[in-house]
């Protein structure tokens, strides 16, 4: 509908009274949020192609309210004057990018370096960088903020922005972890499987490279963790949109290899750490399944990653780091995890019931983890304190713009569809 009434240009509204092109405008830019939400690149593709829309994003909520005409910019042009809900399209669409290209094959169809300028990868960070580097002081992750923000109504729009920021981050820095890590690998050496890279002697590899990638990924998916808790703590509706659940899943995979790992350079992070973090997220995702029955499937996967990575943790001969694994046990995991999701898709369970027909041992088994006491010392520490240099004016606080629960409505309606999601992570 959208395509059909041309709402993808500016051209259509020039001749519009303000205030009507104006909801017009932020309906196009909600189904732009929703489909880059559910994309995943594979079998199903974004709808809206980024670059050909023209349509200037939303105004502030409070001129739409009051009628009062304002010049927004588009999405091809960043400002650091826009409104929270602009700033968060910016990261939906830097997001919708990243799954689309990762679930189109990502790194295994290009064997470009990821420190290549030409390589999407480096798009994808840098446009991360970019948008952070973007955000005027007053929306940058803060106690401050978020507490400004809640007190003006526009604390869950807020979180939201934030959370899938660190999902992308999470997500795009996965991309170089094997499936299933074999023993003795440290990502910090580089990707042990895959196909090789193109390396190119006029493009050296940046001094510890793949170490900062890790950290990125590690760190990126505890802050979700973490986060999320700040959202339950705030009531910051975390349980109104699937949205936030996925953002669990996509930090409970970087949790479960950590479970098993013993990397030298990520050592903080790994064994007990992150398997209370894991703990954490799986009573999260628990209580999530009550309002969405598709966090159930999620609690399956993970529980049969958890096994599969515990087993293989426990079984494998010792390599060097630099080997690949037996591609055929990898494979296996790959098309079983995949099995699970398909087959679970029709069968919705009122409770997180394991696999059919299989119960893994108590080792392995990620229930298991729920014995683990709460409120875990090991956790990443949210947020700093603002420094003095950035903290909140009043004349940025008047900046906060508010946005109405419309849009949260909007992208949560018909969202069972969203279950396609969730076969684009490897």
């Amino acid at each position: 509908m959208v395509h059909i009434l041309r709402l993808m240009t500016e051209e259509k509204f020039e001749r519009k009274d303000w205030a009507d092109a104006e909801g017009k405008r932020r309906t196009l830019w909600c189904c732009f949020i929703l489909d880059k939400l559910i994309s995943n690149g594979s079998d199903r593709p974004p709808a809206f192609d980024s670059a050909s829309i023209t349509t200037l994003l939303p105004a502030p909520d409070a001129d739409f309210v009051l009628g009062r005409e304002t010049r927004t910019t588009t999405l091809a042009q960043p400002n650091q004057q826009e409104s929270l809900l602009s700033y968060t399209i910016r990261i939906v669409d830097v997001l919708g990018s990243v799954v689309a290209w990762s679930g189109a094959g990502g790194r295994d169809i290009d064997d470009r370096c990821p420190w290549d300028p030409t390589s999407p990868f480096f798009r994808f960070d840098k446009a991360l960088k970019d948008w952070e580097d973007l955000l005027p002081q007053y929306m940058q992750l803060h106690p401050e903020t978020i507490a400004a923000h809640v007190a003006c109504g526009q604390g869950n729009l807020f979180a939201l922005m934030h959370l899938l920021n660190y999902h992308a981050r999470c997500y795009l820095h996965r991309e170089y972890i094997p499936f299933i890590p074999p023993k003795g690998y440290d990502p910090a050496n580089g990707p042990c499987d895959g196909p090789p890279l193109a390396r190119r002697p006029s493009l050296p590899e940046p001094p510890e490279y793949w170490f900062k990638s890790i950290q990125i990924g590690i760190q990126s998916a505890r802050r979700i963790s973490t986060f999320f808790s700040e959202m339950v703590a705030r009531d910051l509706a975390p349980w109104a949109y699937p949205f936030s659940g996925i953002c669990l899943m996509t930090a409970g995979t970087f949790h479960v290899v950590c479970s098993f790992s013993t990397w030298k350079s990520c050592e903080q992070y790994m064994g007990l750490a992150a398997k209370k973090l894991l703990a954490e997220d799986l009573r999260k995702m628990i209580k999530l399944q009550e309002v969405w029955a598709l966090a159930a499937h999620w609690i399956k996967v993970l529980r049969r990653y958890y096994e599969r990575v515990g087993i293989d943790n426990n079984t494998n001969h010792q390599t060097d780091g630099n080997i690949p694994r037996d591609e055929a046990i990898a494979a296996e995991g790959i098309l079983q995890l995949h099995e699970v999701v398909v087959h679970s898709i029709s069968a919705v369970t009122d409770a997180p019931q394991g696999i059919s027909v299989h119960l893994p041992s108590k080792e392995f088994d990620i229930y298991a983890l729920l014995e683990l006491e709460s409120g875990d010392s090991c956790a990443e520490p949210l947020l700093d304190e603002m420094p003095p240099e950035v903290q909140l004016t009043d004349a940025d606080e008047e900046e906060v713009d508010m946005v109405g629960s419309d849009m949260h409505e909007m992208i949560t309606e018909d969202i069972y569809s969203f279950e396609d999601f969730l076969f684009s992570w490897k």
